[in-house]
């Protein structure tokens, strides 16, 4: 406390000097003007008359007297313009201390946006593991369904080689009767009803009682695929037997081409199964990836700005950015009467902005970086 008040007294100090000297400085403006008013006739009608050997004392004593005003007035002006300098540096002093705050707050910022953005990347981690433990039940309950499926398709291709078996392998001498009692008799084959092979690499902690339970999930959904398997069990059979009477004349004709004109059904009846199947694993292939939880990074969205910034590493960097600027449309646009006023600042300037255009961008001896800001 007893430090504020010091610098307040000072400032105050301060400030009423800077008040005492524009009062003077006003004072020595007037001067100022009755040296211009006094000279300044005195001159034009010099001006006037023809330049001559004679006039030019007249001219060198009017340049003395004007100097010695401009000293006199000018050291008297030097006095009371410092008093305000000297209160003007008390203000950049004030302005530097708040620009040093501000960038210590602006650092305290970026680095708590670090801290956010490593936040987010884990939690995005975090959420992608967990759409990748979804993604794997889901592949596992598809996994269940699809070996079902195919379950389903082994039942009908396996009693359609049973009816063929039967039917091949009759003797003639033993009648219609005789071979539609073997096909009635004929075992239906039993669904293969068990959890497949599955390797979890995301749910290992997946118990069993988990695995029946999404298993059963696929078994009901297949419900109606079930009860269809059921009826073209049983129709096969039918039209089986139905076919028993003319499939016998036929033997007693050509067995041969009977028994291969049996084969080449039963092949087709096979393939038909096997088609279906197909069909409804690309169906189903295509729902699946709908399905799926999208695991694409999502882009962190941090409200902050993106600042380039160029450091200077060796002294080649003045060369080569010279090369490189004056080659520039921005220093070819420029008026000659500027060019002197180019520096090593205002070519960087321009290099940061190329880099922000084109992070390709090299120039040997200046380092480019981009760093994230808050905002």
């Amino acid at each position: 406390m007893k430090n504020d008040n010091h610098v307040e007294i000072q400032a105050t100090k301060e400030v009423t000097i800077a008040k005492t000297a524009i009062e003077k400085l006003f004072h020595i403006r007037q001067h100022y003007e009755i040296a211009i008013s006094t000279f300044k006739p005195k001159i034009e009608k010099l001006l006037s008359m023809k330049p001559s050997a004679e006039m030019k004392d007249n001219a060198l004593k009017g340049i003395k007297a004007i100097n010695e005003q401009i000293d006199t007035l000018k050291e008297a002006r030097l006095v009371e313009t410092r008093k305000i300098d000297e209160v003007k540096s008390l203000f950049t002093n004030y302005e530097k201390q708040l620009a040093e705050l501000k960038s210590s707050a602006q650092s305290f910022a970026d680095r708590c946006l670090e801290v956010q953005m490593q936040q987010e990347k884990i939690r995005q981690a975090e959420v992608a593991k967990e759409n990748a433990k979804t993604n794997e039940i889901i592949a596992f309950r598809n996994t269940c369904r699809d070996y079902l499926l195919q379950a389903i398709a082994d039942v009908r291709t396996e009693l359609a080689r049973l009816v063929m078996f039967e039917m091949d392998n009759h003797a003639i001498e033993f009648g219609e009767a005789d071979l539609v009692e073997k096909i009635k008799a004929i075992e239906m084959p039993k669904l293969v009803n068990k959890i497949p092979f599955f390797t979890f690499r995301e749910n290992l902690d997946v118990s069993e009682q988990q695995k029946k339970d999404l298993y059963s999930e696929a078994f009901t959904a297949l419900k109606k695929e079930r009860e269809q398997l059921k009826e073209e069990t049983e129709l096969m059979i039918q039209e089986s037997i139905a076919t028993v009477p003319s499939f016998m004349k036929s033997l007693k004709k050509d067995a041969l081409a009977t028994k291969q004109q049996l084969e080449a059904q039963t092949t087709l009846k096979i393939a038909e199964a096997q088609n279906d199947l197909q069909e409804q694993k690309n169906d189903n292939a295509i729902s699946d990836t709908l399905d799926m939880i999208d695991n694409t990074p999502i882009e962190i969205v941090v409200p902050m700005k993106q600042v380039i910034e160029a450091e200077i590493v060796a002294h080649t960097a003045g060369l080569s950015l010279s090369k490189w600027y004056f080659m520039q449309p921005e220093y070819q646009k420029k008026p000659l009467d500027s060019l002197e006023k180019v520096s090593l600042g205002m070519m960087l300037t321009a290099a940061k902005k190329q880099y922000e255009k084109d992070n390709e961008f090299e120039l040997n001896g200046v380092e480019f970086s981009v760093k994230h800001k808050a905002k």
